[in-house]
């Protein structure tokens, strides 16, 4: 019971300061660019983001906009989070993936 109450309390008191924080629009949006149309990377979604050591490497997915269905995974590091190097296509192989909810991908036989 009091554990139950201790992590609501602090659940409550995390809500309360993300609220109060201002959150501003980072100007140099864009910090991450799609690819030209038709490329492998022209849409882009799904970021994943870790810091290992001194860089910041980030996993996403992407496909070109004429096919739904041909996802690809895409890699990029930074040294500061802000500034990206080229993003690199891990083409392990061509699979063709049914979407199952927003999160899952299976790959088609």
């Amino acid at each position: 019971m009091k554990t139950n109450l201790l992590i609501g309390l602090l659940l409550f008191i995390a809500i309360q300061l993300f609220a109060q924080t201002k959150w501003h629009k980072y100007p140099g949006n864009p910090m991450f660019h799609s690819g030209k149309a038709s490329d492998w990377d022209e849409n882009l979604f799904d970021f994943d983001i870790i810091r290992k050591d001194s860089m910041y490497l980030m996993w996403y997915t992407a496909e070109p906009a004429d096919s739904k269905l041909a996802a690809c995974i895409g890699f990029a590091w930074s040294a500061d989070g802000l500034t990206w190097n080229n993003h690199l296509k891990m083409e392990i192989r061509n699979l063709k993936f049914e979407i199952r909810n927003s999160k899952t991908l299976n790959p088609k036989k």
